[in-house]
Formats: structure tokens, C-alpha cells, sequence
């Protein structure tokens, strides 16, 4: 049974149908056989029957007149037939009347070894004992053995032949088979086939054709489908492996300009003190002759605050490149929070997962208005009103903004931007929504944000944040003294936007309004297949 499960399934299937073949065949050769033996058989008897009866009827009238040379002469004519070996005339005594021997040899016969109408078949021999009557009375006894030699060569004759049919129908039946059979297996070969050279070359291109419409070409269907999902994960694979890899890149370049920039303003800094170390010593120097030298210690003051000056500018300079450098970070953001959390979900330790969870939290924060506005199913429109409904739920989650009790009221209209007027006016509500929920309303007490979105005029986009908090102090003098997010505020809307900007105190609270032209012709359209997708 091993040996018949490691044979091929072709040699299996084969194996089994001439197996099958040849049962039905020899069942049905030796019953062909039996049959016709006991046909044989059967004839044998009624034919020897008929001529027991046809010499019974001749002799009747030689066993009433006991007359045994007319029995002698009627036995003669059993010569002719060359199956009889030999014949019996008995009375009604038991007596013999008549014989007739082919051969010498043959044992003398008794009446009394044989019952009233019967035969026998034994030792190839067929012996019939027939009453003789006469008018329904019991006049004599005839007894005939028959040779069975000429029957037994007809069966031998016929069984040859039944052999040899049966011999050739295996022969056909093998050829047959041997060639129907590969409408079965030959797909499961070559399908067996196309596995191993996918195993060997690790080539998921490669695909199974299917032929018919059966069992097989589902199996053929499941294989390709499984080669096509194996395809899809090792492309998917590759692609990951790609952009983990560019993102890497990215983070060490980064890295390496602001560890150039840090290294900069140290040398800026240590140039600086040194040159206030110097101004330090030579006052202290020239104490002694201030009140000769005031007029030229008054030029040096001069120059020292014009340096002052000039370093002052400077600093502020690199405080704005630092903002650029900030906002051109932030595209890469996503790729490093997607970076941490996948640290995290690796990390065991449960501090480690803590500070990761919280860091992957800062950086989605400043990476989510990206990633909500790439999620829009129209590239070149994004409905404005539903997008801050979704900005402002997040920043509330992310600043808590329900638990200190603060209720967002919306009233938005249809307003519909372009890709490169929705990303500024969305950096925009970012920083005034998360100034609302962090700073507006002290601890403990509760309040509204309203956001207000809309179309005035048909061309124009406004829209408006308001607070009941505590506002900006009446001594803050926003324009020199605003922060970096006031400014950028400003510089998006004044400069990208080209549009107004208002900040009032309320008495109440806060109120920063924008409102610009609405730009239909947005250069910048993305493709679906070009979106940013959010990790």
C-alpha cells in the first residue's frame, strides 16, 4: 500500500482503472464459463434423454417377445454416434436382454446401481438410466453412458477464446485508458510542475492555464489566486522596504542639516560672547580714563549697539529659517510617527510604549491636516466645512477639549477649495482652534469655540473662530510682539491667500477672521493614485 501512495498519479490512476478493468472482466469470464458448462451440461442430458426414449420405443416390442438379436441390431445403430460409448437393454428382472460397447473394458452394469430415471456425470462420463413402458407398464430397462470428451474440448475451445478476447479487451482498455487518462492528470501535472519551478525560482508571475471547466480548473483557479495574493504581499513588501528606506534617508539628512545649523549658531554664540568678553575687558581697561576719553568711548558705544544690532537681526533671521525649516519637516512627519509606532507596537516594555505612544501622538498632531486633506475623494475640491468639523474633533481629542468643557458650535455652508488654497486656510484653523482649546479658557472653566464657515459674494471664502476666554492681554502689541504662529497666520493668508485678516478682542474672548478670493484654478491637483495615505 506504501508503495501504491508514492506511485505518480498518473501511474496511481492507470493503476486503478486496469485493476478495476480486469476484475470486471475475469467476474465476468468465469461466469461466461459457468455458464455455458452448465448449459452443457444440461443439453447433455436432454439430448441423451430423447435418445434413451427413441430406443426405449424401438425395443418394446423385442422386450415383449424377448427378442435380444432385434435389441442387439437396434444398440447397432448407436455406432453412429461417436459420443456413446456404450448401451443397455434391461427387463423388467434386471436382466440383460441387449448390449452395445464401443470399447472393451467397459464394467458390466447393474440395474440395481441406479435409481428409476437418473444419470450421472463421473469420471467424464455422462450414464442415463430410462424406464421403458408400454401402456403405461413397466417393460425394460435402457441404460447409455455418453463420452463428455467432445463437450469438454468445446469448453476448453471456448474458454481459449473467451481468454484471448478478454486478454485484448485488457490490451484495449490499457491503451485507452493510458491516453484518456491524461485529460485528467496532465493539468495536475503541469500544475504540479509549474509549483516547483515557482519553488525553485521564486518566480509569483507565473500563472496555470486552464482548459476545461471542472474540479481541476478550480484547483487551477485557487492556485493562481493564491500565486496572484503571494505576487501582491511581496509587492507590497518591496514597496514598504523602499519607503522605509527613503524616509530613512530623509531623517538622517534632516538630521544632518540641523546638526550643521546647531553647529552654526554654537560658533555664532561662542563668536558672540567672545566679542563681549573683549568689550568687558576693555572697559574695564579704559575705567580709569572715561572721563578723558567719554567723547570716544560715546563713537564705541555707538558701534556696539549697532553690532548689537546687526546680531539681534541676525537671530531673528534664524529664528524665522528655523520656522521654514519646521514646516518643511512637517511633510516628513507622518513617515516618523508611522516609524514610532510601529517601534512601539514592537516595544515590550511598557515606559518605552508610554514615551512612544506620547511622542507618535505629538507628530500625528502636527501631521494630520496633511493626511485629512489627501483622504478627500475630490483631488481638485475639498468641502471646507466637513473637513473642520474632522480637524476640530481630533484637536479636541488630542488637547482634551471635552474634558475641560469646552463645546465646539459650527456653522458651516457649502465651501468648496482648491488642493493649494485648502492646505494654507487648513494650517490656518490649526493653529487658531489649538490656541483656543490650550490657552483660551483657564482651568475649571468652561466655554464655547465657534467656527464659523461660509461663501460672501459668490467668489469669496470666509471664515471665523471665536472663543469666550479670557483673550489677548490689552497691553500685547501684536504686531511687533506676535508670536511665530501669529505670524505664520498672517503670512498665509496675506501671502499665499492674498486675502484680510482681523484679530479683536471681544471683550469677551477672542475673534480671528479671514476672508479671501475664491481661486478655481488650482495648479496642483493631485491624482488618487499620487495621495498621501495615512499610516
Amino acid at each position: 500500500m506504501r508503495q501504491f501512495k508514492n506511485l505518480s498519479i498518473k501511474k496511481r490512476l492507470l493503476l486503478i482503472i486496469m485493476l478495476i478493468n480486469i476484475f470486471s472482466l475475469t467476474l465476468v469470464f468465469f461466469g461466461f464459463m459457468t455458464y455455458d458448462f452448465l448449459l452443457f451440461r444440461k443439453n447433455a442430458v436432454q439430448e441423451l434423454t430423447v435418445m434413451a426414449d427413441v430406443i426405449g420405443r424401438n425395443c418394446v416390442a423385442a422386450l415383449l417377445l424377448d427378442d435380444e438379436a432385434r435389441v442387439t441390431e437396434t444398440l447397432g445403430s448407436l455406432q453412429a454416434d461417436g459420443s456413446i460409448a456404450g448401451a443397455w437393454i434391461f427387463t423388467k428382472d434386471g436382466k440383460i436382454l441387449g448390449r452395445y460397447m464401443r470399447e472393451t473394458g467397459i464394467q458390466s452394469i447393474k440395474i440395481s446401481d441406479f435409481k428409476e430415471d437418473d444419470f450421472l456425470f463421473h469420471d467424464g462420463f455422462l450414464e442415463l438410466h430410462r424406464p421403458i413402458l408400454s401402456d403405461h407398464a413397466l417393460v425394460g430397462t435402457v441404460y447409455i453412458k455418453s463420452n463428455l470428451s467432445e463437450m469438454t474440448s468445446t469448453l476448453v475451445s471456448q474458454a481459449q477464446t473467451t481468454g484471448i478476447v478478454v486478454l485484448l479487451s485488457l490490451i484495449c482498455a490499457f491503451l485507452l485508458s493510458s491516453r484518456l487518462q491524461k485529460t485528467v492528470t496532465a493539468q495536475i501535472i503541469k500544475l504540479a510542475g509549474l509549483a516547483k519551478s515557482v519553488s525553485e525560482k521564486k518566480d509569483f508571475s507565473l500563472r496555470s492555464e486552464k482548459y476545461n471547466v471542472d474540479e481541476i480548473a478550480l484547483l487551477v483557479d485557487a492556485f493562481n489566486n493564491m500565486l496572484q495574493e503571494i505576487e501582491d504581499q511581496n509587492r507590497w513588501l518591496v514597496l514598504s522596504r523602499q519607503e522605509a528606506e527613503t524616509s530613512e534617508a530623509n531623517a538622517h539628512e534632516l538630521t544632518g542639516k540641523m546638526t550643521r545649523m546647531n553647529i552654526k549658531l554654537q560658533e555664532e554664540i561662542r563668536v558672540r560672547k567672545g566679542m563681549e568678553n573683549k568689550l568687558e575687558d576693555l572697559v574695564d581697561q579704559r575705567t580709569s580714563q572715561l572721563l578723558k576719553s567719554n567723547e570716544k568711548l560715546l563713537n564705541e558705544v555707538m558701534e556696539r549697539k549697532a553690532a548689537e544690532e546687526k546680531i539681534s537681526t541676525s537671530l531673528e533671521e534664524k529664528n524665522l529659517l528655523l520656522g521654514e525649516i519646521h514646516h518643511r519637516v512637517r511633510n516628513n512627519l507622518q513617515v516618523i510617527s508611522s516609524l514610532l509606532d510601529l517601534t512601539r507596537r514592537r516595544t515590550v516594555n511598557p515606559e518605552a510604549r508610554a514615551v512612544l505612544t506620547d511622542a507618535t501622538s505629538k507628530i500625528h498632531t502636527m501631521a494630520f491636516i496633511h493626511s485629512q486633506l489627501y483622504e478627500s475623494e475630490n483631488f481638485n475640491r475639498i468641502e471646507m466645512g466637513s473637513h473642520v468639523k474632522k480637524l476640530s474633533s481630533h484637536l479636541s481629542q488630542i488637547y482634551g477639549a471635552w474634558k475641560k468643557g469646552i463645546i465646539t458650535v459650527f456653522d458651516c455652508s457649502d465651501l468648496y477649495l482648491s488642493v493649494s488654497q485648502a492646505i494654507p486656510c487648513a494650517l490656518i484653523l490649526n493653529e487658531v482652534i489649538s490656541n483656543v482649546y490650550k490657552h483660551a479658557y483657564q482651568e475649571g472653566v468652561t466655554g464655547k469655540c465657534h467656527i464659523t464657515v461660509k461663501t460672501i459674494e459668490e467668489h469669496k471664502a470666509s471664515i471665523t473662530v471665536k472663543d469666550e476666554g479670557v483673550g489677548i492681554p490689552e497691553d500685547m502689541d501684536i504686531e511687533k510682539n506676535g508670536t511665530l504662529g501669529l505670524k505664520l497666520i498672517k503670512n498665509l493668508i496675506l501671502r499665499q491667500l492674498k486675502g484680510e485678516f482681523h484679530l479683536e478682542n471681544n471683550g469677551g474672548g477672542t475673534r480671528v477672521s479671514m476672508v479671501f478670493d475664491i481661486v478655481h484654478d488650482d495648479a496642483l491637483i493631485r491624482s488618487k493614485t499620487g495621495k498621501t495615505v495615512s499610516l
